[in-house]
C-alpha cells in the first residue's frame, strides 16, 4: 500500500460511521471529519443499515456490539446490498469468533479498540485505494469493452499479430472481405500467414515498417481467399510494452476495392474523352471569371497560333476592345443552362488576323457556383471570305443585271423605231405601185 500523509482528504468518498458508545463517536468523528469531507454518522446498526440505503457511502466504519443490530449483521446486510462497499469493524474484542464472523461476512479491514489514529487512517486510505483501484480497473474494463464491441462492428478490417507477424486477432469485417474464417486463420496450423496474406513480397512498406518499428498508411492489397486481389486503406502500426518494446503489429483496412475500379473505369472514360476533345477540329477551350484560359485542346493552340495557351488572357487576343465588351457583357449575363453566341475578330500569336464564332457556356463546381465559361472556338475566316466573294459576285451580278436591262430598253426602242421604217416604206411602196398603174409606166 502506498504510504498517505495524515493529512490527505478523501474528498469524493463517502464513509458512514457507526458506534454507539457516545464518547468514543464524538472523538472518532472529529477525527474523521478532518480527514472525510463526506462523513455520515449514526449511533447503532439499524440507523446505520438506514442512513446506508439513503446515502450509498463507498466505506463503512463500524463498532461490533451495537443494541437492536450489531455491527456483523448490518456489515452482513450492507454486503448483500452491495458487495463493492468496504467495511472497517473497530472492535475492543480479540474473540476468534468475530475475526472468523468477519471474513466470513467479507470485511475488509480490523482495528481493534482502543483506535488508533495511525491504524484508522491506515485502514481507511487502504480501503480507499481499493476502490480508486476497482474504479479504474472498472474504467479500463469499459474503454476496453467499448473498443472491442466498436472494433467488432467496425467497417474496417482489423488484424493483430504478435511480434512475430503471427496473426492472433480478427475481426468479422475480416472474414466478410478475405473469405477466411477466424479459426482458419487465428489457428496453430492456420490455411494462410500474415505474410502470404498481406503479400508481402508485393507490399515491400509492410517489411520496411516492421524492420523500422515505424508507422504505415496508405493503399495495400491482400489475398481473398478466393485467389483475388483485395484493394485497401488503411495502417500498420507497431504496438509496445512498457519498455518501448515491440509486443504486436496492429493491421487497419478498408475495402476500397470497388472505389479503385470506379476510379479507374473514370480514368479511362476521361482519357478517351480527353483523346476525342484533342482530336475534335473544334477548338474546345475553358476560360476562368478573368479569362484566363485554364484548359485548351490542340485545336486551339492552331486557331491562335500559341503553343501555351493555358494562362493566356483572351483579351490579348481579340481585335478590339468593342468586341472585348461585347464578351464580357456575355459573360456577365449568362445564366445557367443558358448558350450565348458572337462571332469576332482575333489576331493571333502569328499576327493573322482571322474570325471566329464562340459559344458560351457556364461551368458549374460542385455546389452550383459558375467557377468559369466552357467555349466552343470555331475558325469562319475562310466562312467570312467566301462570304465575301459570295457578296462581290452578287453585287457584279446584279450590275450586269441592269446593264442588260438597258441594253433591252435601247433595243426595245430601236425595235420600235424601225418598226416604224418598215411602216411607212410599206405606205411608200403602196404608193408607187399605185402610180405605176395609173401612168402605165
Amino acid at each position: 500500500m502506498n504510504e498517505k500523509p495524515l493529512t490527505e482528504k478523501i474528498n469524493d468518498l463517502k464513509v458512514l460511521y457507526v458506534e454507539d458508545e457516545a464518547s468514543i463517536r464524538d472523538a472518532v468523528t472529529e477525527l474523521l471529519s478532518r480527514r472525510v469531507d463526506n462523513l455520515f454518522v449514526a449511533k447503532n446498526g439499524m440507523e446505520g443499515l438506514e442512513v446506508f440505503e439513503k446515502e450509498h457511502p463507498e466505506i463503512v466504519i463500524t463498532d461490533i456490539r451495537m443494541p437492536q443490530m450489531d455491527g456483523l449483521q448490518m456489515s452482513r446486510r450492507i454486503k448483500e446490498i452491495n458487495p463493492g462497499v468496504k467495511v472497517i469493524v473497530t472492535s475492543a474484542y480479540s474473540d476468534s469468533t468475530y475475526f472468523i464472523d468477519a471474513i466470513e461476512i467479507g470485511i475488509n479491514e480490523y482495528v481493534l479498540k482502543p483506535v488508533s489514529r495511525n491504524k484508522l487512517f491506515e485502514a481507511l486510505y487502504k480501503c480507499a485505494d481499493n476502490i480508486y483501484i476497482q474504479r479504474n480497473a472498472t474504467k479500463q474494463f469499459e474503454t476496453i469493452s467499448r473498443l472491442h464491441q466498436a472494433i467488432e462492428h467496425s467497417q474496417s478490417m482489423v488484424i493483430i499479430t504478435d511480434r512475430n507477424q503471427k496473426i492472433e486477432y480478427l475481426n468479422p469485417r475480416f472474414t466478410e472481405i478475405t473469405g477466411y474464417k477466424f479459426n482458419e486463420v487465428v489457428a496453430d496450423a492456420p490455411l494462410v500467414d500474415f505474410d502470404t496474406l498481406c503479400m508481402m513480397d508485393t507490399n515491400p512498406d509492410f517489411q520496411q515498417l516492421i524492420d523500422n518499428n515505424s508507422n504505415w498508411r496508405g493503399e495495400y492489397t491482400i489475398r481473398h481467399k478466393n485467389g483475388d486481389l483485395v484493394w485497401l486503406y488503411g495502417s500498420l502500426s507497431p504496438v509496445t510494452d512498457i519498455k518501448g518494446h515491440v509486443s504486436s503489429y496492429v493491421l487497419v483496412g478498408e475495402d476500397i476495392s470497388e472505389i479503385k475500379q470506379m476510379a479507374a473505369t473514370l480514368a479511362d472514360k476521361e482519357d478517351k474523352l480527353r483523346n476525342l476533345i484533342e482530336k475534335l477540329g473544334e477548338g474546345i477551350g475553358i476560360i476562368d471569371l478573368t479569362f484566363d484560359f485554364v484548359f485548351c485542346n490542340a485545336a486551339m493552340n492552331e486557331i491562335f497560333e500559341e503553343e501555351k495557351l493555358v494562362d493566356r488572357n483572351l483579351s490579348a487576343f481579340v481585335a478590339s476592345p468593342k468586341e472585348m465588351n461585347e464578351i464580357i457583357s456575355i459573360a456577365r449575363k449568362l445564366k445557367i443552362g443558358e448558350k450565348q453566341q458572337l462571332d469576332v475578330g482575333i489576331v493571333t500569336a502569328g499576327e493573322s488576323v482571322r474570325y471566329v464564332s464562340i459559344t458560351f457556356t457556364p461551368q458549374l463546381n460542385d455546389t452550383g457556383a459558375v467557377t468559369g465559361i466552357f467555349c466552343i472556338f470555331k475558325d469562319i475566316s475562310r466562312i467570312r471570305e467566301l462570304i465575301e466573294e459570295l457578296e462581290a459576285a452578287r453585287d457584279a451580278a446584279e450590275k450586269a443585271y441592269e446593264t442588260i436591262e438597258e441594253k433591252n430598253m435601247q433595243l426595245n426602242d430601236t425595235n420600235a423605231k424601225l418598226q416604224e421604217s418598215e411602216k411607212k416604206l410599206s405606205e411608200l411602196n403602196a404608193i408607187l405601185m399605185e402610180y405605176i398603174k395609173a401612168t402605165g409606166k
